[in-house]
């Protein structure tokens, strides 16, 4: 019959779904990284906004030390 595979062709099937397999999660992976990455800047320049700095401390907080 044809259908009957030996010990060779199915380790190579086997080896062939794995590689595969691999490749299809690093895709899924690779996928958030590169948004996770694009974010950051995001991220940092919201940060940014709220540190406090001498142009954006509250009035009252400056008027109370010259008192």
């Amino acid at each position: 019959m044809g259908c009957r595979l030996d010990a060779t062709q199915l380790w190579e099937r086997a080896c062939s779904r794995r590689q595969w397999l691999s490749q299809h999660l690093q895709r899924l992976t690779h996928r958030f990284r590169e948004q996770a990455r694009s974010h950051i800047g995001i991220c940092r320049i919201r940060q940014s906004w709220l540190r406090p700095t001498r142009y954006n401390t509250p009035l009252s907080s400056s008027v109370s030390t010259y008192r």
